[in-house]
């Protein structure tokens, strides 16, 4: 987790239960408070588990974000630009003989699928609780709906 989510997407600050005043506390810096800190292991220890559920499990997978977009209101944005900003880190700690423009490449391809699953089941998720459009009277009658 990089505190530039945080920079570039300051509406996310509430979703991980951080107040403004603790980003821009002159105290400690944010990025190397407890709390910032272990929610970086745990977004670590996330992305380690999705790795291993890839494959046969994908479905799984992008149903598990899917149920923490509900729950937590984190919009399919959040995740693109979590994945761009993982593969930064990627690229700068294992460096570009272990990151290679191939690898990189999987990762992307990866990630699209699942951030395209996530979108697809949200939006699936909406419609679904959105009221028809037309109902039918006593005679079968189609007619129209106030919403």
């Amino acid at each position: 987790m990089s505190f530039r989510f945080f920079q570039e997407e300051p509406g996310a600050i509430a979703i991980f239960g951080f107040t403004d005043e603790e980003i821009e506390s002159d105290e400690e810096p944010f990025y190397q408070s407890k709390r910032f800190i272990d929610l970086a292991k745990n977004f670590v220890g996330v992305i380690d588990q999705v790795v291993d559920m890839l494959g046969p499990e994908m479905e799984m997978v992008g149903e598990v974000f899917v149920e923490l977009s509900k729950q937590y209101k984190i919009e399919i944005g959040h995740y693109m630009l979590l994945g761009n900003l993982l593969l930064e880190e990627l690229e700068d700690v294992l460096g570009p003989k272990a990151f290679t423009d191939h690898i990189k490449s999987c990762w992307i391809q990866v990630y699209q699928v699942l951030c395209a699953d996530v979108k697809k089941k949200l939006t699936q998720a909406e419609c679904d609780l959105k009221p028809p459009s037309t109902q039918f009277d006593d005679m079968g009658r189609r007619r129209r709906s106030l919403f």
